[in-house]
């Protein structure tokens, strides 16, 4: 079983461990697909090898399985995790802003990429385990007005929630309510999984 909010392993009957001692600034994670399949297989060609139709093929897909709590509770926004400008010139794809605009089309939500933005590149988080991950990320994000009061924030994979966590701590500080999270993929903790 999965931790109610943060994809972990649970230790608890909601909550795993890690949200009972140190609770994520996101009120709620959901991974659409196991990174462990397809949908890895999708992102990794898209990130790594430029194939843009992987991307393609899994918006799609994500229009029709997104689960039916965000049709019955729509967010104010929706918002991509942003890339630093040269991630995004060096893979010349933005998956997280690609996933966005479906998932805005899909429930019929603006899409709003001028909040917030990553102000310093940051090593790739694949490889690093928990601790450097939130290391990583710290302080690498900025917004740059007030932020809506609802919002679904938009990513890729969700490994250890770290990326994700950083950008949420950020846009509650400057008004933000409530930030749920959606990621097209998600890592199940306990399975073993390569992320290259």
């Amino acid at each position: 079983m999965l931790c109610d909010i943060c994809l972990q392993t649970q230790n608890s009957v909601h909550r795993c461990r890690r949200c009972l001692l140190r609770a994520p600034f996101f009120d709620r994670a959901i991974g659409v697909y196991e990174y462990d399949g397809p949908a890895g297989a999708a992102i990794r060609s898209a990130k790594y090898r430029y194939q843009p139709e992987s991307i393609e093929w899994l918006c799609r897909r994500i229009q029709s399985d997104l689960p039916s709590e965000l049709f019955e509770n729509r967010p104010d926004v929706i918002i991509p995790v942003p890339l630093h400008w040269r991630s995004r010139i060096k893979r010349r794809l933005d998956a997280p802003l690609w996933f966005g605009h479906t998932i805005s089309a899909t429930l019929q939500r603006p899409l709003d990429r001028g909040v917030v933005f990553r102000n310093r590149q940051t090593l790739v988080q694949a490889g690093l385990d928990d601790p450097e991950r939130r290391r990583n990320v710290r302080g690498a994000f900025t917004v740059v007005r007030e932020a809506p009061k609802d919002i679904l924030l938009v990513d890729d994979v969700f490994t250890t929630g770290a990326t994700v966590n950083a950008v949420c701590q950020v846009l509650k500080r400057h008004g933000a309510d409530r930030v749920r999270v959606v990621c097209a993929a998600y890592v199940d903790p306990s399975v073993g999984v390569e992320m290259t």
